[in-house]
């Protein structure tokens, strides 16, 4: 089994990968074939990859709304919700203006 890379941040409220589709986003350490034995284990088929490239433009419209769900839930649970806070116990509110700034 490979181990995964270490990503480290530049600063505490960076996330490695957030910079989806850029030059400087984070590299995955999973090939495209351990990709594919993950897509056979799920059952992912070509099939719900056509539906969700069909459904872009939805989810796109609904992008805000659903990272407000998302955060609720994560938010509701104290080992997740801990993310939402800077060292000094304060809301990271540049991180959420960032996250909500890439919907």
């Amino acid at each position: 089994m490979k181990e995964a890379k270490v990503l480290h941040r530049s600063e505490p409220d960076e996330m490695a990968g957030y910079d989806y589709g850029r030059v400087q986003a984070a590299h995955s350490p999973v090939s495209m074939e351990e990709l594919r034995q993950l897509e056979a284990t799920v059952g992912w088929t070509e099939d719900d990859a056509r539906t969700l490239q069909q459904s872009g433009s939805i989810f796109r419209d609904k992008a805000e709304q659903m990272v407000d769900v998302w955060r609720a839930v994560i938010g509701a649970q104290p080992h997740l919700a801990k993310w939402f806070f800077g060292p000094d116990g304060k809301p990271n509110d540049r991180r959420r203006a960032r996250d909500v700034n890439r919907c």
